[in-house]
């Protein structure tokens, strides 16, 4: 994944607005999925009968998610540091 001068993903040009108003579809969507395996795995009607579990599970995958994601900047920034380091040493 690399990131374009302004901060975005390559190919991609979305700002805060448009993410927010997108977030809500991204969590009914994790909702659905996190339902569904449950469903396979503990029986049909269990999701419907924990639904604070499932939001729980939908809670803990965006927060690891969001780690990801930071994680790949932090990743990124630091090459960015690393070119920079390389240029002011190349300067002196």
């Amino acid at each position: 994944m690399s990131y374009t001068k302004d901060g975005h993903y390559e190919g991609e040009s979305l700002n805060r607005s448009e993410l927010y108003a997108q977030a809500p579809d991204g969590v009914v969507d994790l909702y659905g999925k996190i339902e569904a395996r449950m469903e396979a795995l503990k029986g049909k009607g269990w999701a419907d009968a924990h639904p604070g579990v499932i939001a729980q599970l939908v809670v803990a995958a965006t927060l690891d998610f969001n780690q990801a994601m930071n994680r790949i900047r932090f990743q990124e920034l630091e090459k960015r540091l690393e070119g920079l380091a390389a240029l002011v040493d190349a300067k002196e």
